[in-house]
C-alpha cells in the first residue's frame, strides 16, 4: 500500500509487525518487529563479544536509522535521505562514488 494510515492498520492487525516506507517508491514494507538491522547487529555483537561502540554502520534509507544510532559510528551516504543524514555522525560520499570504501580508506587505512 501507499497509504500511511492503511499501513498502520495492517501492521497493528498482525502480531509483532513493523512497517516502514520505502524512500524511492511510495509504498510501505512490513516485517517482524525483530527483523531489523539493529537487532542483527546487537545479536552479532553479543555473540562475538564486540562492544557496539566499536562498530561502524553505513546507511541511506529509513531502515538504517536505528542501526546508525546504536553503533559507535553511524555513517550516512551522501545520497541518503534527509532523516538518515540527521541520524548520522558523519556523511560520506554517495553509493555511486564508493562512499564506504572512501570513508574506510580515509579514516582507517591512511592512519596505519
Amino acid at each position: 500500500t501507499d497509504n500511511a494510515e492503511k499501513a498502520k492498520q495492517i501492521a497493528s492487525a498482525v502480531k509483532s509487525c513493523d512497517y516502514l516506507p520505502f524512500s524511492d517508491i511510495p509504498w510501505y514494507k512490513f516485517s517482524s518487529e525483530n527483523a531489523t538491522k539493529e537487532c542483527a547487529i546487537q545479536l552479532l555483537a553479543e555473540k562475538l563479544d564486540i562492544s557496539l561502540d566499536k562498530i561502524i554502520a553505513f546507511g541511506d534509507d529509513f531502515n538504517d536509522i536505528e542501526m546508525l544510532k546504536i553503533c559507535g559510528m553511524g555513517i550516512a551516504m551522501e545520497n541518503a535521505i534527509k532523516q538518515v543524514k540527521e541520524a548520522a555522525d558523519y556523511i560520506t560520499k554517495s553509493n555511486n562514488d564508493d562512499g564506504v570504501a572512501w570513508y574506510l580508506e580515509k579514516f582507517y587505512l591512511e592512519e596505519n
